[in-house]
């Protein structure tokens, strides 16, 4: 596969197409612990084994008040609530990572000059997964 641009990412959320979004972004992290033990070498490295898993997510983009994906977001959000999230690299290819999410925060923004912007950080609850085309 060939490197992607941004422009060909999507974003559904529950049911729907979240439409006019601009961007996302996705970070997986693992807390890794410790198991160095004396050593009578004289090359001394730390040894570490992994823990818990944890990941998050933003999207942010225009408003659009017609998207069903964005009724759902907004839903789930002031309900506290856990949803579906699909993060596609490529609508194209197919390539997505997926998983069960908290909505942690909900932003909008309407200057008088602009246009209104929103954001939604995603706190991921159990596993992320990642698959290919289908």
């Amino acid at each position: 596969m060939a490197a992607e641009t941004g422009k060909s990412a999507k974003v559904l959320y529950g049911a729907g197409f979240v439409s006019q979004l601009d961007a996302w972004d996705l970070s997986f992290d693992t807390d890794m612990y410790e198991t160095t033990d004396f050593s009578t070498g004289t090359v001394q490295s730390r040894d570490f084994i992994p823990g818990l898993s944890t990941w998050t997510a933003n999207v942010s983009g225009n408003a659009d008040e017609l998207s069903t994906g964005l009724d759902d977001l907004r839903a789930a959000a002031l309900a506290n609530s856990t949803g579906t999230l699909l993060l596609y690299i490529s609508k194209t290819e197919g390539a997505s990572y997926t998983g069960t999410t908290y909505i942690s925060n909900l932003s909008v923004s309407a200057p008088i000059d602009g246009k209104v912007d929103l954001g939604f950080a995603f706190q991921g609850t159990g596993t992320l997964t990642y698959a290919t085309a289908t």
